[in-house]
């Protein structure tokens, strides 16, 4: 009797810690690269499925995890129309279904809102007032102009995401800050931005940390509440039997296709009724968690912190290549500082970056640019430099200013 109760815990034992299937395949090409976070406005969605698979000709249907998602598939299967009501969700699942095979495209409904901004002409009659900031690129004509109401306040109704952002008043072609709104910043040019502060919800949003780890499943740690759930495993949603969530904590199994693959990732967000956390991207080499990021190779794009600098303004390293021009017509600001890429070295050497977290850098061009200033730029009094790179007339030259060639 013993001997078979041995047995049976044995067996017990080994059923226990087999990981769970996804019963997919995890060498698809359609599971190779990530599908990006989509997202959807209310209304109608156009949804390209040459963004999702390779060969769209191959797609036979499209669902969604929503009722309130109502999902199309083109008869040329080229695109797929997503229709979303009002009160969807705010994160949901599509699935491109090829041959009985689900390759999910998560999505998450638009935040934006309906804001109603107001500029008070202190009893000024304008024939043009329009905004320009970062909620249109600072280009005026693509938001409505504000109109006249019965108060004598120009008012335009602007469909903006919760958050910051930059503007200036444009007044019968007069671009300046806002004189009604003391909250403003410095431009760098010599003038001001003014600040919008739209409201939202954030801080009841849900939050993710990561927690934990076996070879068999992730444990995560959220704050505020909870109403869903979204695990991916490459452009595969993991199933409700592979999640469990309690007292704030998410443990999700990690599917045993994993194995397979050299490099994969886990991705998770949660919901509730105010919105959508933040993402979290975990890193697996064959199905195991990948813990330092000297595991991490130039390959992995979706694991790199960037850091991104313009090299004129980032470190001087060398003095003998600097050539400011010294110009009465351009000012200090948009003149050359000095940055190089014996600055950038010398930063790689000490480790700075490493010290940072940082796997990735970006860097401004170093093409060689003009040697001469560019024109005006209204409505600030000054010629620019091409500090920036942007102006290149060599694509194989690098910048005296910057280095050579050689570097």
């Amino acid at each position: 009797m013993k001997k078979h109760f041995i047995f049976f815990i044995i067996v017990l034992i080994g059923i226990s810690s087999c990981k769970k299937e996804l019963n997919v395949p995890e060498d698809s090409e359609n599971n190779k690269n990530l599908n990006s976070l989509l997202t959807l406005k209310i209304g109608e969605n156009i949804l390209y499925l040459q963004d999702f698979v390779m060969n769209p000709a191959e797609v036979d249907s499209i669902t969604g995890s929503s009722v309130k998602l109502n999902c199309q598939l083109d008869r040329k299967r080229i695109t797929g129309k997503l229709t979303v009501l009002p009160d969807m969700e705010h994160f949901v699942d599509v699935k491109l279904w090829i041959k009985g095979i689900p390759y999910s495209v998560p999505c998450r409904k638009t935040d934006k809102l309906d804001y109603l901004f107001t500029f008070n002409p202190q009893g000024k009659i304008y024939n043009k007032v329009q905004i320009a900031g970062q909620m249109n690129d600072w280009v005026p004509s693509l938001s409505p102009n504000l109109k006249l109401n019965r108060k004598g306040i120009y008012e335009v109704t602007l469909n903006l995401s919760p958050g910051t952002y930059l503007y200036q008043m444009s007044l019968d072609g007069q671009q300046n800050h806002d004189a009604n709104n003391p909250a403003k910043v410095d431009n760098g040019y010599g003038k001001f931005n003014s600040i919008l502060q739209v409201a939202g919800e954030k801080d009841k949003l849900p939050v993710l940390y990561t927690s934990e780890f076996t070879d068999k499943n992730i444990t995560l740690l959220a704050q505020k509440k909870i109403s869903k759930v979204f695990v991916y495993w490459q452009n595969y949603r993991l199933s409700d039997e592979f999640i469990k969530v309690e007292n704030g904590k998410i443990i999700f199994d990690i599917p045993k296709e994993a194995e397979n693959l050299t490099r994969s990732f886990i991705r998770v967000w949660a919901s509730n009724e105010f919105g959508v956390s933040n993402d979290v991207l975990i890193p697996l080499e064959n199905g195991k968690v990948l813990t330092t990021s000297n595991e991490i190779t130039r390959s992995d794009k979706h694991a790199q912190i960037i850091y991104f600098m313009l090299v004129d303004r980032f470190k001087d390293g060398d003095k003998t290549n600097n050539h400011p021009m010294n110009r009465p017509d351009v000012n200090h600001k948009v003149d050359y500082w000095g940055g190089d890429l014996s600055g950038l070295k010398q930063k790689i050497d000490d480790e700075y970056f490493t010290k940072l977290g940082v796997n990735t850098l970006w860097i401004s061009p170093l093409n060689q640019n003009p040697v001469q200033p560019y024109g005006y730029y209204a409505p600030m009094k000054t010629k620019f430099s091409g500090y920036h790179g942007y102006w290149p007339v060599s694509s194989s030259k690098v910048d005296f200013r910057f280095g050579t060639n050689k570097q």
